[in-house]
């Protein structure tokens, strides 16, 4: 679950829409402000990721490629995210794929742009917290 790693107000908000606990947690490339020969977190952001006690799945913007971010964090796995400006049929297939199994309602996108908020829509995620609030120290 990610609760413990939100704020009161924004878990709460997420439990009382869904009626269910995360189950995932994807984060974008952006997010963890990887950048193509730049792909290492920062110790702080590293320890906040290895607080989340749901599947985390790794969403490779480009120019980041699926196995940089794999090599640089620990995921379950990771994938290509949309391109920018994709399709929303796009952006649903790629997303829903990312998670498998895993119902998308049980599913937060945590991004770094407004156009990584839309993806949510796409895939009928959870919700979306932006990467300054996530990972706010």
């Amino acid at each position: 679950m990610a609760g413990a790693l939100l704020d009161y107000r924004m878990y709460a908000g997420i439990r009382a829409t869904t009626g269910r606990d995360i189950v995932a947690v994807l984060f974008s490339s952006n997010a963890l402000e990887m950048r193509k020969g730049q792909l290492q977190v920062s110790a702080e952001t590293a320890q906040k990721l290895g607080q989340v006690l749901a599947d985390r799945i790794g969403l490779a913007t480009e120019p980041v490629r699926p196995q940089g971010m794999l090599q640089a964090v620990h995921f379950a796995y990771a994938i290509a995210a949309p391109f920018a400006f994709a399709p929303f049929a796009v952006q649903r297939t790629i997303l829903r794929a990312a998670l498998g199994s895993l119902p998308s309602y049980q599913a937060i996108l945590v991004g770094a742009y407004n156009a990584e908020a839309e993806w949510c829509a796409a895939a009928r995620l959870a919700g979306y917290i932006p990467a300054a609030s996530f990972f706010a120290r």
